[in-house]
């Protein structure tokens, strides 16, 4: 019997071009959904071991649905099959196919169900609502009954309160210039340990990480003999921690966070008797409390205690004589970011050219009348002037070294002081670079900050042109200018160089 032509090709699929696979099915379930496979059939069942293509568009039936989940994508498959095969046997023989109903229209693009969600504005929706936000309140208050619970133990409990006290002074007496806090941690005490390590290493006390395992398998050379160890375990006796406490170095100190409040009870503590106690208990267990036994509350309380400790033993450390101070250790370590953002715009400010003038430039003493002849002074003159108070009509200029010319010109204290016995007699005038006129010096606002004002000296001195009256940078005169360009001081380069 001649085979029937193709059907026409259906609708282009815009998300899908390739052929679909389906399996071959005998004649005589050509229009049943396929069953589910037999436990005792062959994997080489000639009814799923040939394959045949159909083309995109034989499934146009199935396509025109929605989305639909996997047990409706195998029942669309299935009736594409049956189609494909009616092609085969001819026009004439149609199987008797149920066109899928409204609830099994499905697409093969997403196989998910079509039902709408649930609206945000549903009772339902309401309730559910309600119901995290108690979850998450009933949390919260857990974790805080815990903190307040520890706070409460730290303050009335002699081990607890024993055990601090040692731990801050073995980590002062220890983790100075020559040595470092180890954080040892399994699971999640090993992610609160990698927390308090970037919590001491901000606060300037040296910390690093350390995993049990890793040590075991090399890594126990970090250990020095001027560190100190500090473990975390909730249990007190995690496997990992105590097979490594055997290979750690007895005389080292070592802090134990942990859940007991009495050394006895602690595994790690009986294995380790020097070890320093420092309870982290929590009221309720986990468990109770939230039907899981995730560490939850016992990591806050770790943490917290973690936190207490690092913050008293660096304010500690930091705030021995000579020592720069906690916060200024804490700006430097952590200049990025918003916090380092605020800790600048919070810290002294910078300094300024202008806050290293002794005197204004008003107030520089003056060698001459205006009406007087600068010929008439000698080095002897602004010698006398510039160091000696008897001669100084402004007490409060006395002894600063600067004299101030009618002109506007100045003598610098070095150059005053640079003066030869022969030079004593000589006028002013004719002593080379004791007097330096206002275009020899170097004009730079009076605000700017000493750092730049150095760049700026060693800048302008890059370019000094020959036979400049000065020769080595810290020789140069600085003109302090205000916004309108007029002189309100002078300094040596030397001075601001050496700031």
């Amino acid at each position: 019997m001649p085979s029937s032509p193709p059907p026409p090709p259906g609708p282009a699929l815009p998300l899908q071009t390739s052929a679909v696979v389906v399996p071959r099915k005998t004649p005589s379930d050509q229009c049943a959904y396929p069953a589910p496979p037999s436990p005792a059939a062959s994997s080489h069942d000639d009814s799923v071991s040939t394959l045949d293509e159909c083309s995109i568009s034989d499934l146009d039936l199935s396509l025109k649905a929605g989305h639909g989940s996997s047990s409706n994508l195998t029942r669309t498959t299935s009736i594409a099959s049956a189609s494909a095969a009616s092609s085969r046997r001819g026009a004439d023989a149609p199987p008797a196919i149920e066109p899928p109903t409204a609830a099994a229209h499905f697409s093969l693009m997403s196989p998910t169900s079509s039902s709408s969600s649930t609206s945000p504005l549903s009772p339902t929706s309401s309730l559910q609502f309600a119901d995290r936000l108690a979850s998450a309140n009933h949390v919260l208050s857990t974790e805080a009954a815990a903190l307040a619970a520890v706070t409460h133990l730290y303050a009335t409990h002699s081990v607890a309160r024993a055990g601090f006290n040692a731990a801050v002074s073995a980590i002062v007496r220890n983790c100075g210039e020559k040595g470092k806090l180890v954080i040892i941690g399994v699971g999640k005490s090993g992610i609160i340990a990698r927390k308090l390590v970037a919590t001491f290493s901000s606060l300037g006390i040296c910390a690093i990480f350390l995993h049990p395992t890793d040590a075991l398998h090399g890594d126990l050379g970090y250990i020095q003999p001027r560190d100190t160890l500090l473990v975390i375990t909730y249990s007190g006796k995690t496997p990992e921690l105590l097979l490594l406490q055997d290979h750690l170095p007895s005389g080292l100190p070592t802090i134990l966070l942990t859940a007991h409040t009495r050394p006895s009870d602690c595994a790690f503590i009986r294995a380790r008797p020097t070890t320093i106690l420092l309870p982290t208990p929590i009221p309720t267990p986990e468990k109770k409390s939230f039907g899981v036994s995730a560490p939850t509350t016992s990591t806050t309380t770790a943490l917290a205690v973690g936190d207490a400790l690092a913050v008293t033993a660096a304010h500690e450390l930091h705030s021995a004589p000579g020592a720069p101070g906690l916060a200024t250790v804490f700006a430097r370590n952590h200049p990025g970011g918003a916090i380092g953002a605020a800790l600048q715009s919070s810290a002294t400010p910078a300094p300024i050219l202008r806050d290293l003038l002794a005197l204004s430039f008003a107030e520089l003493p003056l060698l001459e009348p205006c009406a007087g002849s600068q010929g008439a002074l000698t080095g002897a003159d602004a010698l006398r002037a510039g160091f000696d108070a008897a001669n100084t009509a402004d007490a409060a200029s006395a002894g600063s070294g600067w004299l101030r010319l009618c002109d506007g010109s100045v003598l610098p204290p070095s150059r005053i002081r640079a003066l030869r016995n022969d030079q004593l007699l000589v006028p002013i005038g004719q002593v080379p670079g004791l007097v330096v006129a206002r275009d020899e010096m170097l004009g730079i606002a009076a605000d700017t900050q000493v750092r730049v004002a150095k760049d700026l000296v060693r800048s302008a001195h890059a370019h000094v042109p020959e036979g400049a009256a000065y020769l080595q940078v810290e020789d140069a005169i600085i003109a302090l200018l205000d916004e309108t360009g007029q002189i309100v001081g002078a300094l040596e380069a030397s001075q601001v160089l050496s700031q």
